[in-house]
């Protein structure tokens, strides 16, 4: 009978490893790596275990397999300054929270990293300085930490997964998006959230802080010579007009 198995060509067995050219992952539990600079991940390695299982590349198999392929076999990311606006964005607003609950983090660098366009530059400014003009509290009581890895096995299936915020019987999660609304519907949020409950018992439940991305314009019409500076104090202005339209679920009273 033909065997169809795949064989690296470049496998040279040895020293009890799968190849010679064979990296030591981090974690035993995932299939490690190649030496190899045309190779990412071990394909031998493979056979016997597959990487880890995230909601992310759960999400990238399913809406396309080559994508999943490229990122998590071939080891294949677009660099964060050719990142989409939405993604970058976020990534922006996430290190800033960080900072807030976690002041040893440095967010500006990794902000700095982005490469933000001067008009993304004055969004994510604008949103900051309004979140501590509204002095939105920020509760650091129970805080296990940010970031905060979680790993659950299934079988011999591993799942991985990044809560934004890990608390002692809770976890938060962090969405800036021009469409807050999507989450705000439970079936959008619910097997992200779900996937970090399986990483900690103790968790009783989850929330999502929902903050909206700013949708003003510049550079065209009577904003046409606008300034950045300028561009930033206008969103500044109006988020500070209607902070309940930026902040999901606004209370003035409690600062949240």
């Amino acid at each position: 009978m033909e065997n169809n198995e795949y064989t690296c060509q470049m496998l040279n067995p040895g020293d009890g490893l799968p190849c010679r050219s064979y990296i030591r992952p981090k974690d035993p539990a995932e299939p490690g790596f190649c030496s190899q600079p045309e190779i990412f991940r071990c394909p031998e390695a493979m056979k016997k275990k597959l990487p880890f299982i995230s909601y992310s590349r759960l999400t990238d198999f399913i809406a396309c397999r080559r994508k999943y392929y490229h990122g998590v076999v071939e080891g294949l990311q677009v660099k964060a300054e050719h990142l989409p606006e939405p993604i970058k964005l976020g990534r922006a607003w996430d290190a800033f929270i960080h900072h807030l609950h976690d002041e040893n983090f440095d967010h500006l660098a990794g902000i700095q990293s982005l490469q933000l366009s001067p008009e993304q530059t004055a969004k994510i400014s604008a949103l900051m300085r309004s979140y501590k003009e509204l002095e939105i509290s920020v509760k650091k009581e129970g805080l296990v930490g940010c970031q905060n890895k979680i790993h659950a096995s299934i079988g011999s299936t591993n799942i991985i997964g990044f809560v934004d915020r890990a608390y002692e019987n809770s976890i938060v999660e962090t969405k800036l998006s021009s469409r807050p609304d999507f989450y705000q519907q439970k079936e959008n949020v619910a097997y992200q959230l779900g996937t970090y409950f399986l990483g900690n018992e103790a968790w009783e439940y989850g929330i999502v802080e929902i903050v909206r991305a700013p949708a003003l314009r510049t550079g065209q019409g009577r904003y046409q010579d606008e300034e950045p500076e300028e561009f930033e104090e206008r969103i500044f202005a109006d988020i500070l007009s209607r902070p309940g339209f930026y902040f999901a679920g606004w209370d003035r009273k409690t600062k949240t």
